[in-house]
């Protein structure tokens, strides 16, 4: 009997569910070649899209993101892509225009803000 119960909580939780407790997640922080449209925030600009381009690049799939092999033979989860096409070290951009919110500065320190923040609430 204990064991048809198992196996009836283990059918309704999914298999999915409970291996994905035990797997490690990856956070990506990148630039172009880390994004891919609909894996990235909607407010960061893509330079691999969903619908196909091939004059522009030859990454037609997620599946081709360097980002997502290392994860699938890994054996990873993805936590979060916060990867922004064109992405600068520091603030300033092409023709000295402000490009602080893509700046890695800015997004290090907006993630470390949101680490601190969890840690601080007792989350993972």
């Amino acid at each position: 009997m204990k064991r048809i119960i198992i196996l009836i909580v283990l059918l309704c939780l999914g298999v999915e569910t409970i291996t994905a407790q035990g797997k490690k997640r990856v956070s990506i922080l990148g630039d172009s070649y880390s994004t891919f449209e609909g894996y990235i925030p909607a407010e960061n600009e893509p330079w691999y899209f969903q619908k196909v381009d091939t004059s522009r690049s030859d990454v037609v799939n997620v599946r081709l993101t360097w980002w997502w092999q290392l994860i699938k033979d890994g054996g990873y989860l993805l936590e979060k892509n916060e990867s922004y096409s064109g992405a600068t070290i520091c603030y300033t951009g092409y023709n000295d225009e402000d490009y602080s919110p893509r700046s890695f500065i800015t997004r290090i320190e907006e993630g470390d803000k949101i680490i601190k923040k969890t840690s601080a609430a007792g989350e993972r």
